[in-house]
């Protein structure tokens, strides 16, 4: 009788998870064996995964002769996870814009510009990494699941962690962490090794269940994540009014007005304002944002000069600059000036007179009135930041060259060794002033570079009307208006100002 073992073939994926067999239907009945299966596979170094009851039913059954069927699996690698943070807070540390309501209103009071947190929240979670478990191919070769890896912990102020075990069902308190006690102690480590956990006691060592790392806030203030610090902030809150009570307000880092800053008075930050009440003729100053939930009455001596944006229900007769945006329900007769764009919406959405400059976009929903008072809009780059632009650039191309002198007089030196101390600690000195100043101005003139590409496209959009009596400007071309036109948009083309109408929803 042929040996039982030529009628049998085998078949291997290319990752060799898996082992078909077919035996060949010219075999006899009962001429092969699973013994005959199982030393073929052998033979071809199948070792793992082998179903010998499903090799027992193949062989003994002939109607099942020249089908393939899988006689042994591999098992697939199973993939951990990095650990990772869980933040309960918005850690872009943007400041919400104004919503537009389903009515077409815009909401500028319920605007977050920062967050808060009250002792003892949690601020972050972390999850600990999951480590994979390894594969195996029929040949007994290990498939080995990706190294995964744990985040280094959270560094920073006004927070502690606090590291829990989950076991049983309950979560059970190992130790806590905080910074302001000074203690230094380590969060426990999860291992393979299990261990027992006696009732109100951590045993020594390591321990196999889950940690939980729940960061805390340890005071009352605003959350922030930035380069890879946690902190939470004081914030500055004064429950009235910025008056002769309170006086002058200066502090590094947010504030918090929860009533009115009247007229002749000061509040500077480093971080964000945000005044719950109006803005009198007072000024205000902030790092970051200013946001005025009342609104802004000036009467020509208001001003407000944000890093970032500038957010206010309405502002009258006041002087703003932004670096970035404005954005507020109406502006009359105000002078404002923004790094990006203004942008005027709401039930009013109206700019009325003053001049409003803005790098990007001017866009409101009614630009200027029917009685034609004069309102200025500028947007892009105009002939002054041109003509600043060439002398910084002359400047720096002259300092340039003086610095390149003084590096070469220095390298003289050293090479014929001229011992005069006093003369290479004067070039010394005046090379890293020289560097200093070339390093500042290179920043403010690539910083012209990118407003006059930005502004490039700059448009003025008026979403409703636009009255006579509106002079639009873009870069260094100007138009008057002397009708009135709806749902339509301005822009440069070829130096020239030309305006189509509106296609799209462009409110933001």
């Amino acid at each position: 009788m042929e040996n039982g073992m030529n009628f049998v073939r085998v078949s291997l994926p290319v990752d060799n998870m898996s082992a078909t067999v077919t035996i060949l239907p010219t075999a006899e009945p009962g001429s092969v064996t699973d013994q005959d299966v199982l030393s073929v596979l052998r033979n071809q170094k199948i070792t793992y995964g082998i179903d010998e009851d499903l090799i027992k039913a193949l062989v003994n059954d002939h109607s099942k002769y020249g089908l393939p069927f899988v006689v042994a699996k591999g098992v697939m690698p199973i993939e951990g996870a990095n650990g990772y943070y869980d933040f309960k807070f918005d850690i872009s540390n943007e400041a919400r814009k104004p919503a537009v309501l389903k009515d077409g209103s815009t909401d500028y009071y319920n605007i977050r510009v920062f967050q808060n947190v009250k002792q003892d929240d949690i601020l972050c979670e972390y999850i600990p990494k999951i480590v994979g478990e390894n594969g195996m191919t029929v040949l007994g070769t290990p498939v080995k699941a990706a190294v995964t890896r744990d985040l280094p912990a959270l560094r920073g102020s006004g927070f502690y962690a606090e590291y829990v075990r989950e076991f049983t069902g309950k979560d059970v308190d190992l130790e806590t962490f905080n910074p302001k006690d000074g203690g230094k102690k380590a969060a426990p480590k999860a291992d393979d090794a299990s261990q027992d956990l006696e009732e109100g006691k951590v045993l020594p060592g390591r321990v196999k269940m889950g940690i939980r790392t729940l960061y805390k806030a340890a005071i009352d203030g605003k959350p922030e994540f930035k380069f890879g610090n946690l902190n939470v902030l004081a914030v500055c809150e004064i429950q009235g009014d910025v008056d002769l009570s309170v006086g002058n307000v200066n502090y590094h880092g947010d504030i918090q007005i929860n009533g009115n800053v009247t007229s002749g008075f000061v509040v500077n930050a480093t971080g964000n304002v945000v005044v719950n009440g109006m803005v009198e003729g007072a000024i205000i100053k902030a790092g970051k944002t200013i946001q005025v939930k009342d609104g802004v009455v000036g009467n020509n001596k208001a001003s407000l000069e944000a890093g970032e944006d500038v957010i206010a229900s309405f502002a009258e007769n006041a002087f703003i600059t932004a670096g970035r945006d404005v954005t507020a329900n109406s502006l009359i007769n105000c002078q404002v000036e923004a790094g990006k764009s203004v942008i005027v919406q709401g039930k009013i959405g109206t700019i009325i007179g003053g001049t409003i400059v803005a790098n990007t976009l001017i866009q409101a929903d009614n630009i200027g009135s029917l009685g034609g008072i004069k309102t200025h809009l500028r947007v892009g780059c105009d002939a002054t930041v041109l003509n600043e632009l060439n002398s910084l650039t002359k400047d720096l191309e002259k300092a340039e060259r003086e610095l390149s002198k003084i590096e070469l007089a220095i390298s003289m030196m050293e090479e014929k060794k001229i011992d005069n101390v006093s003369l290479k600690m004067q070039l010394l000195h005046t090379k890293i002033d020289k560097a200093a100043y070339i390093y500042k101005y290179r920043e403010i003139t690539d910083r012209i570079k990118k407003n006059i590409i930005s502004g490039q496209d700059a448009k003025v959009i008026a979403v409703k009307a636009i009255y006579p009596g509106a002079i639009i400007t873009i870069n260094v071309q100007s138009v008057y208006i002397d009708s009135e036109y709806g749902d339509i948009i301005f822009f440069n083309k070829d130096h020239k100002i030309l305006s189509k109408k509106l296609d799209v929803d462009v409110h933001v």
